[in-house]
Protein backbone atom coordinates (compact mmCIF):
# COMPACT_ATOMS: atom_id res chain seq x y z
CA UNK A 1 0.00 0.00 0.00
CA UNK A 2 1.31 3.42 -0.84
CA UNK A 3 2.10 5.69 2.09
CA UNK A 4 -0.30 8.59 2.39
CA UNK A 5 1.25 11.95 1.71
CA UNK A 6 1.69 14.49 4.53
CA UNK A 7 -0.61 16.87 2.65
CA UNK A 8 -3.44 14.36 2.96
CA UNK A 9 -3.06 14.15 6.74
CA UNK A 10 -2.80 17.92 6.99
CA UNK A 11 -6.11 18.18 5.16
CA UNK A 12 -7.72 15.60 7.46
CA UNK A 13 -6.49 17.39 10.58
CA UNK A 14 -7.64 20.76 9.22
CA UNK A 15 -11.13 19.45 8.47
CA UNK A 16 -11.36 17.82 11.90
CA UNK A 17 -10.26 21.06 13.53
CA UNK A 18 -12.84 23.09 11.63
CA UNK A 19 -15.59 20.64 12.55
CA UNK A 20 -14.51 20.87 16.17
CA UNK A 21 -14.68 24.67 16.08
CA UNK A 22 -18.12 24.54 14.47
CA UNK A 23 -19.26 22.15 17.19
CA UNK A 24 -17.97 24.43 19.93
CA UNK A 25 -19.65 27.44 18.32
CA UNK A 26 -22.97 25.61 18.03
CA UNK A 27 -22.75 24.51 21.64
CA UNK A 28 -22.03 28.02 22.89
CA UNK A 29 -24.43 29.94 20.69
CA UNK A 30 -27.30 27.47 20.30
CA UNK A 31 -27.30 24.89 23.07
CA UNK A 32 -26.38 27.17 26.00
CA UNK A 33 -29.03 29.70 24.95
CA UNK A 34 -31.67 27.00 24.60
CA UNK A 35 -30.79 25.39 27.94
CA UNK A 36 -30.80 28.76 29.72
CA UNK A 37 -34.17 29.65 28.18
CA UNK A 38 -35.63 26.39 29.49
CA UNK A 39 -34.21 27.01 32.97
CA UNK A 40 -35.37 30.64 33.07
CA UNK A 41 -38.89 29.66 31.99
CA UNK A 42 -39.06 27.04 34.73
CA UNK A 43 -37.74 29.47 37.35
CA UNK A 44 -40.27 32.12 36.29
CA UNK A 45 -43.15 29.67 36.55
CA UNK A 46 -41.98 28.47 39.97
CA UNK A 47 -41.61 32.02 41.26
CA UNK A 48 -45.06 33.13 40.10
CA UNK A 49 -46.52 30.00 41.69
CA UNK A 50 -44.66 30.72 44.93
CA UNK A 51 -46.06 34.26 44.99
CA UNK A 52 -49.56 32.89 44.53
CA UNK A 53 -48.94 30.70 47.57
CA UNK A 54 -47.81 33.64 49.68
CA UNK A 55 -44.07 32.94 49.47
CA UNK A 56 -41.60 35.67 48.53
CA UNK A 57 -38.88 33.55 46.88
CA UNK A 58 -38.23 30.16 45.34
CA UNK A 59 -34.99 28.22 45.71
CA UNK A 60 -33.87 26.95 42.35
CA UNK A 61 -30.26 25.84 42.01
CA UNK A 62 -28.35 24.86 45.13
CA UNK A 63 -29.15 23.30 48.46
CA UNK A 64 -29.92 25.75 51.26
CA UNK A 65 -26.87 27.88 51.95
CA UNK A 66 -25.87 31.29 53.26
CA UNK A 67 -28.43 34.04 53.58
CA UNK A 68 -27.68 37.46 52.15
CA UNK A 69 -30.13 40.21 51.21
CA UNK A 70 -32.85 40.43 53.85
CA UNK A 71 -32.84 36.69 54.44
CA UNK A 72 -32.76 35.65 50.77
CA UNK A 73 -30.61 32.59 50.21
CA UNK A 74 -28.01 32.31 47.49
CA UNK A 75 -29.67 31.13 44.25
CA UNK A 76 -33.16 32.16 45.40
CA UNK A 77 -35.27 33.73 42.65
CA UNK A 78 -37.09 36.74 44.08
CA UNK A 79 -38.03 39.15 41.25
CA UNK A 80 -38.83 39.46 37.55
CA UNK A 81 -37.29 42.18 35.41
CA UNK A 82 -38.77 43.87 32.34
CA UNK A 83 -37.01 46.25 29.92
CA UNK A 84 -39.26 47.40 27.06
CA UNK A 85 -36.26 48.46 24.95
CA UNK A 86 -34.92 44.88 25.24
CA UNK A 87 -38.30 43.18 25.37
CA UNK A 88 -37.26 40.27 23.16
CA UNK A 89 -34.56 39.31 25.66
CA UNK A 90 -35.49 40.87 29.02
CA UNK A 91 -39.17 40.38 29.74
CA UNK A 92 -40.25 38.70 32.97
CA UNK A 93 -36.64 37.56 33.30
CA UNK A 94 -35.95 35.95 36.70
CA UNK A 95 -33.56 37.68 39.09
CA UNK A 96 -31.64 35.25 41.31
CA UNK A 97 -29.49 35.94 44.35
CA UNK A 98 -25.82 35.70 43.35
CA UNK A 99 -23.77 36.19 40.20
CA UNK A 100 -22.23 32.73 39.87
CA UNK A 101 -22.65 30.70 36.66
CA UNK A 102 -25.51 28.76 38.26
CA UNK A 103 -27.53 31.93 38.71
CA UNK A 104 -26.56 33.66 35.46
CA UNK A 105 -27.53 30.56 33.49
CA UNK A 106 -31.10 30.89 34.81
CA UNK A 107 -31.72 34.59 34.29
CA UNK A 108 -30.11 37.66 35.85
CA UNK A 109 -27.92 37.64 38.94
CA UNK A 110 -28.22 39.98 41.92
CA UNK A 111 -24.97 41.13 43.49
CA UNK A 112 -24.80 39.90 47.07
CA UNK A 113 -25.13 42.66 49.62
CA UNK A 114 -26.65 45.25 47.30
CA UNK A 115 -30.13 46.66 47.84
CA UNK A 116 -33.32 44.82 46.99
CA UNK A 117 -35.85 46.35 44.56
CA UNK A 118 -37.24 49.64 45.86
CA UNK A 119 -34.88 49.83 48.82
CA UNK A 120 -32.47 52.65 49.57
CA UNK A 121 -29.11 51.86 48.06
CA UNK A 122 -28.14 50.28 44.76
CA UNK A 123 -30.14 47.32 43.42
CA UNK A 124 -27.49 45.76 41.15
CA UNK A 125 -27.99 42.95 38.64
CA UNK A 126 -25.72 41.33 36.07
CA UNK A 127 -26.43 39.35 32.93
CA UNK A 128 -24.65 37.63 30.07
CA UNK A 129 -24.26 39.54 26.84
CA UNK A 130 -23.37 36.48 24.76
CA UNK A 131 -24.42 32.82 25.17
CA UNK A 132 -26.07 31.28 28.25
CA UNK A 133 -29.36 33.04 27.57
CA UNK A 134 -27.67 36.36 26.69
CA UNK A 135 -30.39 38.61 28.21
CA UNK A 136 -28.14 41.64 27.66
CA UNK A 137 -27.25 40.77 24.05
CA UNK A 138 -28.53 44.19 22.91
CA UNK A 139 -27.25 46.18 25.86
CA UNK A 140 -25.91 48.72 23.38
CA UNK A 141 -29.51 49.60 22.42
CA UNK A 142 -30.29 51.07 25.85
CA UNK A 143 -30.77 54.81 26.04
CA UNK A 144 -31.04 57.45 28.70
CA UNK A 145 -34.68 57.71 29.79
CA UNK A 146 -35.47 54.04 29.18
CA UNK A 147 -37.64 52.46 31.86
CA UNK A 148 -36.83 49.28 33.75
CA UNK A 149 -39.64 47.50 35.61
CA UNK A 150 -39.06 45.13 38.49
CA UNK A 151 -41.83 42.90 39.79
CA UNK A 152 -41.40 41.60 43.33
CA UNK A 153 -43.72 39.71 45.66
CA UNK A 154 -45.74 42.74 46.79
CA UNK A 155 -44.98 45.59 44.36
CA UNK A 156 -43.85 46.79 40.96
CA UNK A 157 -40.88 49.17 40.94
CA UNK A 158 -40.20 51.56 38.07
CA UNK A 159 -36.69 52.84 37.36
CA UNK A 160 -35.48 55.29 34.71
CA UNK A 161 -31.97 54.95 33.25
CA UNK A 162 -29.72 58.00 33.61
CA UNK A 163 -26.07 57.25 32.88
CA UNK A 164 -23.75 54.57 31.53
CA UNK A 165 -20.00 54.01 31.71
CA UNK A 166 -17.38 51.52 30.60
CA UNK A 167 -15.27 50.50 33.58
CA UNK A 168 -12.52 48.05 34.44
CA UNK A 169 -13.47 44.68 35.97
CA UNK A 170 -11.75 45.72 39.22
CA UNK A 171 -13.90 48.88 39.57
CA UNK A 172 -16.16 47.50 42.26
CA UNK A 173 -17.32 50.99 43.23
CA UNK A 174 -20.03 50.65 40.58
CA UNK A 175 -22.14 48.52 42.96
CA UNK A 176 -21.69 50.79 45.98
CA UNK A 177 -24.86 52.02 47.64
CA UNK A 178 -23.85 55.55 46.60
CA UNK A 179 -21.35 55.30 43.72
CA UNK A 180 -19.26 58.42 44.34
CA UNK A 181 -17.95 58.76 40.79
CA UNK A 182 -21.48 59.36 39.49
CA UNK A 183 -21.80 62.68 41.26
CA UNK A 184 -25.34 64.04 40.86
CA UNK A 185 -25.95 62.51 37.45
CA UNK A 186 -28.25 59.89 39.02
CA UNK A 187 -30.72 61.89 41.14
CA UNK A 188 -31.78 59.45 43.85
CA UNK A 189 -30.72 57.31 46.78
CA UNK A 190 -32.71 54.36 45.36
CA UNK A 191 -30.68 53.19 42.39
CA UNK A 192 -30.59 50.36 39.91
CA UNK A 193 -27.42 49.18 38.18
CA UNK A 194 -27.32 46.89 35.15
CA UNK A 195 -23.93 45.25 34.57
CA UNK A 196 -22.58 43.22 31.66
CA UNK A 197 -19.32 42.50 29.83
CA UNK A 198 -17.82 44.45 26.96
CA UNK A 199 -17.08 43.73 24.18
CA UNK A 200 -19.97 41.36 23.61
CA UNK A 201 -17.73 38.35 22.97
CA UNK A 202 -15.11 39.32 25.54
CA UNK A 203 -14.68 40.58 29.07
CA UNK A 204 -12.01 43.27 28.88
CA UNK A 205 -14.40 45.80 30.43
CA UNK A 206 -17.67 46.07 32.27
CA UNK A 207 -20.51 48.16 30.86
CA UNK A 208 -22.82 49.63 33.49
CA UNK A 209 -26.11 51.51 33.26
CA UNK A 210 -27.45 53.31 36.35
CA UNK A 211 -30.96 54.55 36.93
CA UNK A 212 -33.17 55.82 39.72
CA UNK A 213 -36.54 54.81 41.18
CA UNK A 214 -39.45 56.93 39.98
CA UNK A 215 -42.58 55.00 40.97
CA UNK A 216 -43.99 52.06 42.89
CA UNK A 217 -47.20 50.18 42.00
CA UNK A 218 -49.18 47.55 43.93
CA UNK A 219 -48.53 44.02 42.74
CA UNK A 220 -52.00 43.76 41.20
CA UNK A 221 -51.59 46.97 39.19
CA UNK A 222 -48.81 46.50 36.59
CA UNK A 223 -47.47 49.74 35.08
CA UNK A 224 -49.32 50.88 31.97
CA UNK A 225 -46.40 50.30 29.60
CA UNK A 226 -46.07 46.71 30.78
CA UNK A 227 -49.79 46.09 30.34
CA UNK A 228 -49.77 47.61 26.86
CA UNK A 229 -46.83 45.52 25.67
CA UNK A 230 -48.28 42.35 27.14
CA UNK A 231 -51.61 43.06 25.41
CA UNK A 232 -49.87 43.39 22.03
CA UNK A 233 -48.21 40.04 22.49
Amino acid sequence: MRQRKPLHWLLVVSIAGMLGLVGIALHQQVWTNYASHVRATKVREQLVQAWQQGKSTVHTVRSAGSRYSSGIQESDAFALLYIPRLADHVWATPVLEGVNPQELDSGLGHYLGTALPGEKGNFTVAGHRATHGEPFAYFDHLQRGDRVYVRAVSSWFVYVLDKNLMVKPKDVWVIDAHPGQLGRSVPSDRLISLVTCDPRWGSARRWVWWGHLVATHPRDEPPLEVRNLQARN
